[in-house]
């Protein structure tokens, strides 16, 4: 390792010691980490055992080499952690005991990896085993030792406190540890100080107060846990006065986070999961107790463990997923941006994982016959569409119609509406004359692709020998295939187009959208995104603006340069278009390191996420361009929703955080309008107009306005009023 590799790896350890704390209750917030930190040094010499752990196991992850990323966010450190405050709890500090740490560490770290290479085979998290079995190694090969003392309880924390702030500090602990609060309360307290084995009220009043900052969701969740089953403690008779004085409380409310709102998204049926489940853990916990107390071993976090293990398994073996209760896919340890992210990603991208299907014309066609239609498409045959090209005057042939050449549709071109391989082609047929219909060939010539496994497409009445490809013939999108004709049962020329899961001529159809496709009325034009068309609809594929297409197209390695023209012109703003291991494309921020991810799929453009400080110029980019698309239609208007912890202040968030599992009031919406094309021929320049708007129960209560100026270089400016505040950032290189 060179240097300045050492070097960057050393300036990693600050950051990893304090995640390491936070990650206890699945976060990477700093802010937590430290409070936490704090509390364990409401009992000294665990506080100090406790960094000395979590120093040692990150210095030897550094040093084996291991993943940084888990290094920097305290995965390899808090299982170390938990295991040098309970040693520090238990033992009275000396040279035994730091050397005890210094191998326990090591072994943690040991079992962290081994564990999690057994359990990430199974999509499972390895959670605090490290942490448990290392103690139940450490308690058992302690009782041959001779040299290492236990600890006095607690009878050295008055003169502690004494010595480092005086008789008032003593006066505040014996106060809030004398609280006069429920019986509940107080085990409540206890439970979550037991975490980091502090059994007083102080270290679980800060805990809680931690935690109801950090995340509402998880406050609420560790009250739920914890009252669930001191609940069921009361209902079956059990002492409930064990919550106070061993350390198995925090198993609940650990449990309760963990299903609730870390490894399930947060929901009505998390919450009932939730709490549902605790029983079974107060049972594990009782009857472990028992087994382990023969060897006189605590249990530490075995339920919580075992249940969470167990549950996430269950769940995992589902045949039938359910979005009710969902897993987190995309993990961002915090349950408010989890589920945020999440009813964000349903609403936009829910549809994405169909295989796009285009329609299989050129320009703008009339849908004559949707599904369930009034003639033919009934029954097993009820989805499919039949299209026709109509005139101003909203008729579909030209002279008097009585020869289908009148007909504007006939002889027009058919294009593959996806990728595939053709399989079937049926090319005998001859064109109707005009008002007849073949019911004996009813399909007339027609031609099926196989797109993939379960998907076809089927194109009919076919005009006899004009088709451009044969049996086998692998096509692609907008690829030419045959022309329209007036064959089989179709006494007017037009297309009939369906989709079907079988490859044979009268398969059943599929009910299966189109995925991009432009709709006209009177000149209002809408983008509709997988979507079923409907009966009388004027409907045509995206046309690819060149303008658009060569601006939002960005390639790895590439460079944008832009300037704050009004703030701060002599400083230069750069990002670099990156992709990640999984093939994730990104704008990184040189500034700040933001982070900003895209998808462009050809027909539109979209931010996907944001992940840095909003005063980051890339923010403003995130918002300008969230979603546009590769088209540009006179005064069409395009619409998507933010995702609101992205947008709204977080003193405001902080009330809806609590209802965001059942209902969410505030809504943050960004309107696209395509507002001018210099030059409908040979176009120079295009500019859009974009507004955000947060609203509370449709009460709008913030508005942004941003315009968007393309030229055949690229993006050219962005320009974004904020209360009154204008900024304007103009590209100088991209």
């Amino acid at each position: 390792m060179t240097k300045s590799k050492l070097l960057d790896s050393i300036k990693l350890l600050p950051d990893s010691t304090i995640k390491g704390y936070s990650a206890i209750f699945f976060s990477e917030s700093r802010l937590l980490g430290l409070l936490l930190l704090m509390v364990s040094f409401l009992d000294i010499k665990a506080g100090f055992c406790g960094v000395l752990a979590v120093f040692i196991s990150n210095i030897l992850a550094l040093m084996l080499g291991f993943d940084k990323y888990k290094l920097k966010n305290g995965y390899y450190a808090f299982n170390s952690l938990l295991v040098g405050i309970g040693l520090g709890h238990t033992f009275q500090i000396s040279t035994i005991l730091i050397l005890i740490i210094v191998i326990s560490s090591m072994l943690t770290l040991f079992l962290t990896i081994g564990i999690e290479n057994v359990l990430k085979k199974y999509g499972l998290p390895y959670l605090s085993i490290p942490f448990v079995f290392c103690m139940w190694i450490v308690f058992l090969a302690t009782r041959h030792f001779n040299y290492i003392q236990f600890n006095e309880k607690d009878i050295f924390l008055t003169n502690q406190l004494f010595s480092f702030g005086g008789s008032w500090l003593v006066k505040i602990y014996s106060d809030l540890d004398h609280l006069p609060i429920s019986q509940s309360l107080k085990f409540y307290f206890l439970s979550l100080g037991a975490i980091f084995f502090q059994a007083n009220l102080i270290a679980g009043i800060l805990i809680s107060i931690g935690l109801l900052f950090f995340s509402r969701i998880a406050f609420s969740l560790s009250l739920i846990g914890f009252y669930s089953a001191y609940l069921f403690y009361q209902f079956t008779g059990t002492d409930v006065s064990s919550l106070g004085y061993n350390f198995i409380g925090y198993n609940f409310i650990l449990t309760s986070i963990a299903i609730g709102s870390y490894f399930l998204i947060p929901s009505l049926y998390s919450y009932f999961w939730s709490a549902f489940i605790l029983p079974v853990v107060v049972m594990i916990s009782l009857s472990s107790a028992s087994i382990f107390n023969y060897f006189q071993l605590p249990i530490f976090a075995l339920p919580f463990n075992f249940v969470v293990l167990l549950f996430l398994y269950v769940i995992k073996s589902r045949i039938y997923p359910s979005l009710k209760l969902s897993e987190v896919a995309v993990q961002h340890n915090m349950p408010e941006k989890n589920l945020y992210f999440f009813k964000n990603s349903i609403q936009r991208f829910s549809e994405f994982y169909h295989f796009p299907i285009s329609l299989p014309f050129l320009g703008f066609w009339k849908v004559t016959q949707g599904h369930n239609g009034e003639i033919t498409h009934k029954g097993d045959w009820c989805h499919a569409w039949d299209f026709e090209k109509f005139d101003e005057d909203n008729k579909s042939y030209y002279n008097e119609g009585n020869d289908v050449s009148d007909y504007y549709c006939y002889n027009s071109p058919i294009l593959a509406p996806a990728n595939g391989f053709v399989i079937e082609i049926i090319d005998e047929v001859e064109d109707n004359i005009i008002g007849e219909a073949n019911l004996v060939e009813n399909w007339g010539n027609e031609i099926v692709i196989k797109h993939s496994e379960y998907l076809y497409s089927k194109i009919s009445h076919v005009k006899l020998n004009s088709f451009k490809v044969t049996v086998g013939d692998y096509v692609k999108k907008g690829d030419i295939l045959g022309l329209v004709g007036n064959s089989g049962r179709s006494p007017f020329p037009h297309l009939h187009f369906q989709l079907q899961a079988t490859p044979y001529v009268g398969s059943k159809t599929l009910s299966y959208p189109i995925s991009q496709y432009i709709s006209e009325n009177d000149k209002d034009y809408e983008l509709n995104s997988f979507d079923i068309p409907n009966k009388d609809e004027e409907i045509s594929n995206l046309q690819i603006n060149p303008i658009i297409q060569k601006a939002l197209k960005f390639v790895a390695g590439q460079k944008i340069k832009m300037i704050d023209v009004l703030g701060n012109p002599n400083k230069e703003l750069e990002w670099t278009i990156c992709n990640d291991i999984y093939n994730n494309t990104y704008f990184q921020s040189s500034q700040s390191n933001a982070l900003a991810y895209y998808l462009n799929d050809g027909n539109a453009f979209y931010f996907k996420n944001y992940i840095g400080e909003k005063t980051d110029y890339l923010y403003n980019l995130f918002l300008a361009l969230y979603k546009i698309p590769i088209c540009f239609y006179k005064d069409m208007k395009i619409t998507d929703d933010l995702p609101i912890h992205l947008i709204i202040p977080k003193w405001i968030l902080f009330f809806q955080d609590f209802l965001a599992p059942f209902f969410v009031v505030l809504k943050s919406k960004y309107t696209l309008i395509c507002y001018n094309m210099d030059d409908e021929i040979s176009p120079n320049e295009i500019v859009l107009k974009a507004t955000i708007e947060n609203s509370i129960f449709n009460y709008k209560f913030s508005i942004l306005n941003i315009e968007i100026t393309l030229n055949t270089k690229g993006l050219d400016k962005i320009e974004i009023i904020r209360k009154n505040k204008r900024t304007e950032l103009k590209c100088i290189k991209n």
